[in-house]
């Protein structure tokens, strides 16, 4: 129903569609998850899903081309890099060009135990890629790769095989990214 009708249609929009709106208002988006078997929470994966229709392919919001984003990911021990490139990789198909990764290995089974070796090591990582993102937010700018992927999915959605998705093509059309283009009858 998102893709087809619209995401005012979404199971869950009530709740959905502010959460999406305050996501497109942010100058920085920040996932955060804790390593559940080697990937994101469901929870947070289940909000990805329902924001899957303002992916590049379909209905992107424009102003997430100059977005930053920060994934973190908290493990005990397992390694946390693919729930943080995971996380990431939902980023960058809503079209946000730039997203630091943070996953980190706690060695302790709660906050209370970590050391004070590994706090220190943690802050200074932290604080490391804090500066690199709001250095970031502060020359938003879109990458080349996001501007080839956009592109691409303008072409694909400027072609009469686009016809499929009648509401992902008017939203091309309305948004002014598609010109000349005839709505389909």
């Amino acid at each position: 129903m998102c893709f087809l009708k619209g995401e005012e249609f979404c199971p869950g929009a009530e709740k959905v569609q502010p959460i999406i709106k305050s996501v497109e208002e942010s100058d920085i988006i920040i996932l955060d998850s804790p390593n559940y078997v080697m990937e994101m929470s469901g929870n947070l994966k289940n909000l990805m899903d329902h924001f899957a229709y303002r992916w590049i392919t379909h209905r992107p919001y424009g102003k997430m081309f100059t977005k930053v984003g920060l994934t973190i990911s908290s493990s005990a021990g397992a390694p946390a890099n693919n729930t943080v490139k995971s996380m990431a990789k939902q980023l960058k198909w809503m079209g946000i060009p730039k997203v630091y990764k943070f996953p980190f290995i706690s060695n302790a089974l709660n906050i209370s135990t970590i050391s004070s070796k590994k706090e220190a090591e943690l802050k200074q990582k932290s604080e490391k890629i804090a500066l690199k993102v709001k250095k970031r937010a502060n020359k938003p700018k879109a990458s080349l790769k996001g501007k080839i992927m956009f592109y691409i999915f303008r072409k694909m959605q400027a072609s009469p095989s686009a016809s499929w998705n009648p509401k992902d093509r008017d939203w091309w059309i309305e948004q002014g990214w598609i010109k000349n283009v005839r709505p389909w009858k």
